[in-house]
């Protein structure tokens, strides 16, 4: 899938220092995951259109004042869907990530992603934009708590061998530019 290929080419072009970051993620986990949404928006539609035309909400739908929300009334389905596949890719693309011979494990729930996407959604509502960065912050501290470094071996000894292979040219062209970039 697409979905895969992209993402195995943003961690394949990643580096820490001159460390290459690896991804052998396949198709497969992402692909499993599109079908069940696919499933479930399926079953949604069918048993909203089957409550709507068995109920026979449809036949006087001009006067309806509910009519313009009844589109709305699926809108927990879609929102549920799309996190449910965000974070089966995530936690796919970084179970098969690899800098050198270390690892890293990521283990999102698809509810507690849910809930945080919610009550952001609805933080920048309420705050008219003015809680953009608390909500970033929220959900980059969730991410980096399931997130873990499974290292394998001597870890001062990489971070020295990764420091010192680095170009210096970088950090002098940001001094002169007066520009900081980090990770």
């Amino acid at each position: 899938m697409i979905i895969a290929i992209q993402n195995r080419w943003y961690v394949n072009n990643s580096s820490y220092g001159q460390t290459k970051f690896t991804s052998n993620l396949s198709a497969k986990p992402i692909f499993f995951a599109c079908f069940i949404a696919a499933l479930v928006l399926i079953v949604a539609f069918t048993g909203f259109f089957g409550l709507i035309l068995g109920g026979n909400l449809i036949t006087d739908f001009e006067n309806n004042p509910l009519a313009p929300f009844l589109g709305m009334a699926l809108l927990p389905v879609y929102y549920g869907v799309y996190v449910y596949v965000h974070t089966k890719i995530i936690n796919a693309t970084m179970n098969s990530t690899k800098l050198d011979q270390h690892s890293f494990e990521s283990n999102l729930k698809t509810g507690k992603m849910f809930w945080l996407l919610l009550t952001n959604t609805l933080a920048i509502m309420v705050s008219a934009g003015l809680l953009i960065p608390w909500t970033h912050i929220r959900m980059a501290r969730y991410k980096a708590e399931c997130t873990q470094f499974i290292a394998t071996g001597d870890l001062d000894k990489f971070t020295r061998d990764a420091a010192g292979h680095q170009s210096a040219l970088g950090e002098e062209l940001g001094d002169v530019m007066d520009l900081e970039f980090g990770i």
